[in-house]
């Protein structure tokens, strides 16, 4: 990982645990298959998310509670925010480091 990408990481991951309240774990996390909202997803970083069109920025573990997950708009300004999903709707979750 570059300087780079560790600095938006840093970042994000400050983001989301000021919005969350506590710290979140170093894990690295690509995607998560998920029950979200009455539905099953698959929700991976980059990508735009099904039910409200903002962009994945970073997907966060929560200790043992669950993710997560760090909304950003995709276009024009906008408000940043997360999503948190609980452990037990969680069924797989794949790390970038794989």
């Amino acid at each position: 990982m570059s300087a780079v990408d560790e600095t938006r990481e840093a970042e994000l991951r400050d983001f989301a645990e000021s919005a969350v309240g506590h710290v979140l774990h170093k894990r690295r996390i690509h995607s998560i298959s998920c029950r979200l909202e009455g539905r099953d997803a698959t929700l991976e970083v980059g990508d735009t998310d099904a039910f409200e069109g903002q962009t994945i920025a970073a997907i966060f573990q929560a200790g043992r509670t669950g993710f997560t997950v760090l909304l950003e708009p995709t276009t024009g300004p906008g408000t940043s925010r997360t999503v948190d999903i609980p452990h037990n709707h969680v069924y797989d979750s794949t790390d970038f480091d794989r």
